[in-house]
């Protein structure tokens, strides 16, 4: 973990060691510890804190959830160091041996508080110096990010919008504090009653995301986002050929829409194959022949198709 991380969390140990609960004070001074830990970059035995992880694990308390997950995490990667815990010494100027960092380190951490939890003899062997990495800042902003929360509402993931649905898209939180974004480009929204409304106006065909964040202490933050897809286009009709019918003679109309429509010809569903063509027959011959097409957003075309009857020749 580089410098910029390990004091992120160690800011988050800080704010936990302020909480006026008992457990999330000794949380708080667990991380911190551990973020020491990964400075001296030592590796030792993780049972006991595998097995604090474990009690905190049913806690009903998000961040403690948290914190058992962090130390769970944290067990694994510890797991892959190479320089275990032992008394060893470094070599002074002179040719004499003193007692390293991670030595002095693992007096310090015998001298943890009682409240804790945790035993000495289990912070000697166990806690000494389980080494925080990137995926640990990850844990913590989530803790953070899930009892910040972001109660925004919009339209389902990947939902496709037609022009009759982009009236009525809109994005709402009941967070005041809450930023939005459409696309990148930053967005106000404005009050409606108990909730903060974003509509985002003069959307072009295609993808399209809107993103609603909020930010808490530290560096912790929570955003929702949602992805969907404007279609306003109506579908499109290519008939093979005029529609034509001698006397005594069935209609045959035959054409395609455009995939994934549906098809319906004076009220009665016409079967599509897969690139979307049909072939209709009628064994009388109709007054009037209309078509209406619907597309997966909901845009409906209509078409009205002039049959013509060729008299019989004298």
């Amino acid at each position: 973990m580089d410098a910029e991380h390990r004091d992120g969390l160690s800011r988050w140990a800080e704010d936990l060691e302020g909480s006026e609960f008992e457990a999330l004070r000794g949380a708080g001074w667990a991380i911190r510890t551990l973020c020491d830990a990964n400075a001296a970059g030592v590796a030792i035995d993780p049972t006991e804190f595998k097995r604090r992880a474990k009690g905190l694990a049913g806690s009903e308390v998000a961040e403690l959830r948290a914190a058992g997950r962090a130390i769970r995490t944290l067990c694994a990667e510890n797991a892959t160091l190479e320089n275990r815990l032992e008394p060893n010494v470094a070599p002074t100027r002179r040719g004499g041996r003193t007692p390293s960092r991670r030595r002095a380190w693992v007096r310090s951490v015998r001298r943890w508080p009682d409240w804790l939890g945790i035993s000495r003899r289990g912070a000697g062997i166990g806690l000494a110096a389980l080494v925080a990495v990137g995926g640990i800042v990850g844990v913590a902003v989530a803790a953070r990010a899930a009892a910040l929360g972001v109660d925004a509402t919009g339209p389902a993931p990947g939902a496709v919008i037609g022009a009759a649905g982009m009236a009525s898209l809109s994005f709402s939180t009941s967070a005041a504090d809450a930023t939005w974004s459409v696309d990148g480009r930053p967005v106000r929204s404005v009050r409606r009653g108990d909730r903060y409304v974003c509509v985002p106006r003069k959307l072009a065909d295609g993808e399209h995301t809107v993103v609603v964040s909020r930010r808490g202490r530290i560096f912790a933050s929570a955003k929702r986002t949602f992805r969907f897809t404007i279609d306003s286009s109506a579908p499109r009709l290519r008939l093979d050929g005029a529609a034509v019918v001698r006397p005594g003679e069935p209609l045959h109309v035959a054409g395609r829409v455009e995939p994934g429509a549906r098809l319906v010809a004076d009220g009665r569903p016409l079967a599509l194959d897969p690139r979307g063509a049909f072939r209709l027959r009628r064994a009388s011959i109709p007054r009037k022949l209309v078509l209406v097409a619907w597309d997966a957003a909901g845009n409906t075309s209509r078409w009205r198709v002039p049959v013509t009857l060729v008299p019989r020749r004298p």
